[in-house]
């Protein structure tokens, strides 16, 4: 390497001159790993944590020996009934119902697959609950 820094044929990056190590810069690999973790990271925490920091709503049914596979969250508005969201049961009893919007408040009807009503119950403003 001269004295302007140049490197010339047959010198490496890795040879020292003078007690020191030129100065290499980041490289186009290295910020593509950082950039792919950070994706990686950010994937995980979404994933990890459904959206329900500001609203939505969680709901949790255990049923004993719920013989349906799939339980819809009906709710009414008027005299008719409405469609809110879909859950399949785990371990044959267990329902949850996510979502990340908030419920509109009012009577919510746990209804299976032939349209049949399990229980009936109301939300308001604590849209968390088993």
């Amino acid at each position: 390497m001269d004295a302007l820094g140049n490197f010339h044929q047959g010198e490496g990056i890795s040879e020292k001159k003078h007690g020191c190590m030129p100065f290499a810069g980041p490289t186009a690999s290295g910020l593509i790993r950082r950039c792919y973790a950070a994706f990686l990271l950010m994937t995980f925490f979404f994933l990890a944590f459904p959206a329900r920091a500001d609203g939505g709503y969680r709901i949790v049914a255990h049923i004993r020996n719920f013989p349906d596979t799939v339980c819809y969250l009906v709710n009414y508005f008027g005299d008719k009934t409405y469609l809110t969201d879909t859950a399949w049961t785990t371990q044959g009893e267990l329902l949850e119902f996510i979502g990340s919007e908030p419920l509109s408040e009012g009577v919510y009807i746990l209804a299976g697959q032939s349209m049949n009503k399990y229980c009936e119950f109301i939300v308001d403003e604590v849209q968390e609950f088993t």
